[in-house]
């Protein structure tokens, strides 16, 4: 029996219409509607199927083309080693910073402008912290003895210069040996007034120039410090200190209001010979008496007119002035004279090259303006070298640590003559201290000398360290001393008790609370005081040892009191006066096989570096999976272009295995990854 469906009749107008289409669509079956459905879902699966297949052929090839297709090698624009962990960021800025640099064509005038190292293209690319003043001393070095480079043109005031006096001094140095070789060094400040150590560095250029307009901010030279005892009291704590005399101040901020006599006594006399120092160094420069440049000082800050009246600067000029002065003192006719920063030049010269046969990675410029990024080993050299180790900062476990590992590879390496340790610390604990001391009798037993370069302060636990080496370099600005110990325990109960917290303790042992929240008892403040006498004993015996001290000798420094180098060279706790150029030349001097200059530690090789970046908690290799699936901006292109120059350089095999495309990226032999 057929079943007849009968169409209701409507009348002929639009809504009857609309009501008729619904009652139709309505009447369409439930497989039919699926069949439907499932019908264009297969047609959306099948398009996206044939597309990615048709894209993954097509990349696939142009892979192929990449990796097969042989190019003339380009010319590096930037060779750099790794010294710190490598981050995406830090490779996707590098090229983008890369990009962005045009490829440089100079003749043969060139002028520096700049005494600092761009933030986003430092001299070692991988580490974003400010440049060592060292590094800008190697470039001038390098700088003057390129004779395409004519002179320097620098706005003093915006150099990002080193905090210590004793830093500035050495880039003063750097200056004058510069202009030494018979190149020219103008200094100017776009500035309201050119600070005051911008003018001590302006004074170690050929001319000083300053706006019509601005002036110079030289005035002397003062300290302010700040007390925290009374915010301290405030809040319940009180600070329980021991310490081997009044000359050992350290704490002074904590447990007085203001300067005691001991305390103002030595910063009243580190303070006046270092603007003894000043004034001598920038009278010899403008030509002033000494006597009557200190009575000018006192009339400071000086506008320009009054600086020019007094001969601080040589001339009001303008930065378009200055620049068209370097032009026409390059003799530059119908030539250009290039005006370049310390990075620019950096990448011009590719100067910084690694050593040290570790792998490193090269951004590389093409023809066609694109950028490869490889990776490399470089050759192991076989030059004898002086290694470098830095103790800078307080002196506390990692650093102790950080020490102990450059002084651990330096001793092992036959290749280090002589060891070089560069200090820049206020000191720390005793114990890290003595650890960092012990490895200088080691390197003197493996025959290697240990010569210290002082930076801007050599005090208490850093001088522990410096005692007992060889030789003791600093400038006159340094600050070196502090021979003495304290301790000071922070004594919270009130504190807890003004926020309505109450304690109760509970004590096996006489002094099992030592370190507890409540004051030292007499028992406990013995115990420590002996602990300070013992350790400040041995601190004598280490300087009398090392400085080859007698009695009268050490009674007269070992008080904890600074002096400015100058004073610890006729005190002898130095031995000369110089930075570290001439500590690093003294000891080649003494170890004339001793060619290149290297850092200790090592940094770590590109491979560890990523490994540790990337690595899962195991350690075991770098677990990619998901990068594969969603891989990180620039991931597998950086990959791709690494195997491609690796391959292209005939050192595939150092890759260490490998595996770029599609889903490993293992750095770790067998790694389960």
């Amino acid at each position: 029996m057929t079943e007849t469906v009968t169409t209701p009749s409507l009348p002929p107008n639009e809504d009857n219409y609309a009501k008729f289409a619904a009652q139709q669509k309505n009447r369409v079956g439930f497989f039919t509607r699926a069949y439907r459905v499932t019908r264009g879902t297969f047609a959306v699966i099948g398009l996206i199927t044939v597309s990615s297949v048709g894209f993954g052929g097509y990349q696939g090839y142009k892979f192929y083309k990449h990796m097969t297709t042989p190019t003339k090698r380009p010319i590096p624009v930037q060779d750099v080693p790794s010294e710190t962990s490598v981050g995406e960021k830090d490779i996707i800025e590098g090229v983008k910073d890369l990009l962005g640099d045009k490829k440089k064509k100079v003749g043969k005038h060139i002028v520096l402008k700049d005494l600092h190292f761009e933030a986003d293209t430092s001299y070692n690319f991988f580490s974003k912290s400010d440049q060592p003043h060292e590094n800008i001393l190697t470039v001038l070095k390098e700088a003057s003895q390129d004779p395409r480079v004519q002179g320097i043109v620098v706005d003093v005031d915006y150099q990002n210069l080193p905090e210590g006096v004793s830093d500035i001094q050495e880039l003063k140095w750097g200056v004058e040996a510069f202009r030494k070789t018979g190149k020219f060094a103008y200094a100017y400040s776009e500035g309201a007034q050119m600070g005051q150590a911008a003018y001590f560095l302006a004074n170690s250029f050929d001319k000083i120039f300053v706006l019509p307009t601005a002036g110079i901010d030289l005035k002397g030279v003062s300290a302010t410090v700040f007390f925290f005892k009374n915010l301290l009291d405030n809040m319940g704590v009180e600070v329980d200190l021991i310490n081997t005399g009044p000359h050992k101040t350290a704490m002074n901020i904590l447990t007085q209001t203001s300067f005691t006599p001991e305390h103002k006594e030595d910063v009243e006399n580190v303070l006046t010979d270092l603007y003894d120092q000043i004034a001598e160094n920038i009278s010899d420069s403008r030509k002033i008496s000494k006597p009557d440049f200190m009575k000018l000082i006192d009339e400071g800050p000086f506008h320009t007119v009054d600086a020019l009246k007094h001969n601080l600067v040589d001339g009001q000029k303008y930065p378009d002035e200055i620049r068209q002065m370097a032009i026409e003192k390059c003799a530059a006719e119908n030539e250009t004279v290039h005006f370049l920063s310390l990075s620019d030049y950096l990448r011009l010269t590719k100067k910084e090259k690694p050593s040290g046969g570790n792998k490193f990675v090269r951004f590389q410029k093409k023809e066609d303006g694109s950028i490869s990024i490889g990776l490399f080993a470089e050759p192991k050299s076989t030059t004898k070298r002086v290694a470098l180790i830095r103790l800078e900062g307080p002196i506390q476990s990692e650093m102790s640590q950080h020490c102990h590992k450059g002084f651990k590879e330096a001793i092992k390496d036959p290749l280090v003559e002589t060891i070089v340790l560069r200090i820049d610390s206020p000191g720390g604990t005793v114990h890290d201290s003595d650890l960092i001391w012990r490895n200088i009798p080691l390197a003197e037993k493996a025959g290697k000398q240990v010569y210290v370069s002082v930076g801007d302060v050599c005090a208490s636990g850093g001088y522990f360290v410096a005692c007992r080496s060889h030789r003791i370099f600093a400038t006159p600005e340094s600050i070196v001393g502090s021979i003495g110990v304290f301790t000071a325990k922070f004594a919270m109960e009130n504190t807890f008790q003004k926020i309505g917290i109450t304690t109760d303790v509970v004590e096996i042992g006489k002094n099992s609370s030592i370190w507890g929240i409540s004051k030292l008892t007499e028992s406990q403040r013995k115990v420590l005081y002996r602990g300070v006498e013992l350790a400040f004993d041995q601190f004598r015996g280490r300087v009398i040892e090392g400085r080859k001290f007698n009695t009268e000798q050490i009674n007269k420094v070992a008080t904890a009191q600074v002096w400015t180098g100058r004073q610890a060279l006729q005190l002898g706790l130095i031995d000369e006066l110089g930075g570290l150029d001439d500590t690093i030349q003294h000891a080649k001097n003494n170890f004339p096989n001793a060619k290149d200059v290297m850092t200790y530690p090592r940094p770590a090789s590109i491979f560890s570096q990523l490994k540790e970046a990337f690595s899962d908690v195991s350690g075991n290799g770098i677990r990619m999976y998901n990068f594969a699936k969603n891989p990180p901006k620039g991931m597998m292109e950086m990959a791709m272009a690494m195997q491609r120059m690796a391959t292209q350089s005939g050192r595939s095999g150092e890759t260490r295995s490998m595996y770029w495309y599609p889903v490993r990226f293992s750095f770790v032999k067998n790694s389960p990854w």
